[in-house]
């Protein structure tokens, strides 16, 4: 899946940069921060390579398939959700390129979460995650235990559990960011879930309105904001 080309999609309808995402704990600019996602980079012919290796071969019309089963996806997508249709979209293209055919099914918004994702009723399925001033703890539960509540990879890695106790429990940052460097090396080496790219915040401010905006971990400083002074 081409993360880039969806990060820049997501990001220009609020005219800012696409920034893809290389790590499930930290955001790009969180201390600790490093881009650990090289084994799921952008390469068709890799994957194309890892499907015969499973025992899958392009049919003529150019599908990978397996003992005679095509390779086939279902996808939920949320109603009237554009953002999440476009990346469903462009998941599906890539998909395309190396013979998966993915089947995007349409359901209701309200729905969505209770009867298909957290029930695991997918294939593949995309949502957004807000990030945490405590990412340690605040990630954990997407991945560890499997029956946690926000783990919806439906999988589990009891090796995982030690590292993330030892990472909630260091009080030294460096050390703190070296467990957290070794829990992602591991998840991407199996990637359960797949960190596409960090969603701008936008806040739309009437002119006239000072020190008030997005903002991701901080609230504002209410004493500071305020209006411009009118001209005499």
């Amino acid at each position: 899946v081409d993360r880039r080309q969806i990060a820049a999609q997501a990001a220009s309808e609020v005219g800012a940069k696409g920034t893809v995402l290389g790590s499930f704990v930290y955001l790009p600019g969180q201390l600790g921060y490093h881009d650990s996602a090289a084994s799921i980079a952008y390469d068709p012919k890799e994957s194309v390579r890892l499907l015969a290796k499973a025992g899958y071969a392009k049919n003529s019309h150019g599908t990978m398939v397996r003992k005679g089963q095509a390779l086939t996806l279902t996808m939920p997508v949320p109603a009237k959700t554009p953002t999440n249709s476009e990346r469903a979209s462009s998941i599906k293209r890539d998909l395309k390129k190396v013979g998966i055919v993915v089947r995007l099914r349409t359901v209701p918004a309200d729905t969505f979460f209770n009867s298909y994702v957290v029930a695991l009723n997918f294939d593949l399925v995309t949502f957004t995650w807000r990030g945490s001033a405590f990412p340690v703890a605040g990630t954990e539960p997407l991945f560890f235990p499997v029956d946690s509540g926000q783990n919806f990879t439906g999988l589990r890695d009891d090796v995982l559990g030690p590292a993330w106790d030892k990472a909630n429990a260091a009080l030294d940052s460096a050390k703190r960011h070296e467990i957290v460097r070794g829990i992602d090396s591991r998840l991407f080496d199996d990637a359960p879930m797949v960190p596409i790219a960090v969603t701008p915040i936008t806040v739309a401010v009437r002119n006239g309105v000072l020190n008030y905006g997005a903002s991701q971990f901080e609230q504002p400083e209410w004493t500071r904001v305020g209006f411009r002074p009118k001209k005499k």
